[in-house]
């Protein structure tokens, strides 16, 4: 059950519906942002890419289920994995998101990223979430979750303040992929022209390991 407290109406909405909610007190959402240390590669797809055209998550690396997002980094930056699943999958909606920038998900990087915040967007407001509630079906359909809610006009100060937190958890994340690392992957011809790719991206990439940003968790991809 997911209790939601309209801060804005200063109203409780018991055993609420979290998307319902969200499609009554924000038209036409844009992006979504948020920080959750649950989440997979199935509800991402099947929940938040199909409503918002821009989609960033700072996630636990933590997480469960067969569609996990573990899971799923390790098909797409372990090269005999990559090789059986990237070419296999590269018209997937996941990927193709990834791809085209839409689609950014950041990790813990070294202090543990416990958050669950959650700031949707359209061109002028905006709605926020703050509470208990991972983005997973069990803690928005089964729990017993709580979710503090406000919002207004992105011209307001306390737009600001959400944002600030959002950024706040932002520096400490960290990359894991990104459209850059997995174009040249699944633009090869063949299976064995993604192994050239994935081996040769190997060798750069501990080469550069030293060099790497603050904000990149440099792939330790395997030979």
């Amino acid at each position: 059950m997911l209790d939601i407290l309209d801060y804005t109406k200063q109203k409780l909405i018991s055993d609420a519906d979290f998307w319902q909610f969200a499609e009554e007190h924000l038209d036409n959402p844009v992006e979504f942002k948020g920080v959750s240390f649950v989440s997979s590669i199935k509800f991402i797809e099947d929940q938040l890419l199909p409503r918002y055209d821009k989609v960033t998550l700072i996630l636990g690396l933590s997480d469960n289920g067969a569609n996990s997002i573990g899971k799923r980094m390790m098909q797409l930056t372990d090269r005999n994995e990559f090789v059986k699943y990237g070419y296999e999958h590269q018209d997937s909606e996941f990927t193709k998101r990834i791809l085209d920038g839409s689609l950014q998900l950041f990790f813990t990087k070294k202090e543990l990223i416990h958050t669950k915040m959650y700031l949707l967007t359209n061109k002028d407001e905006y709605l926020s979430f703050a509470g208990s509630m991972n983005l997973t079906e069990a803690a928005i359909h089964q729990n017993l979750e709580q979710l503090d809610s406000d919002y207004g006009m992105q011209a307001d100060p306390l737009y600001q303040c959400h944002l600030q937190m959002f950024n706040d958890n932002f520096a400490h994340a960290a990359t894991y992929l990104d459209a850059k690392k997995m174009t040249g992957f699944i633009k090869a011809k063949n299976n064995e022209q993604l192994q050239v790719n994935v081996y040769t991206d190997t060798v750069n990439m501990f080469e550069n390991k030293d060099k790497a940003g603050q904000n990149t968790i440099v792939y330790q991809l395997q030979r």
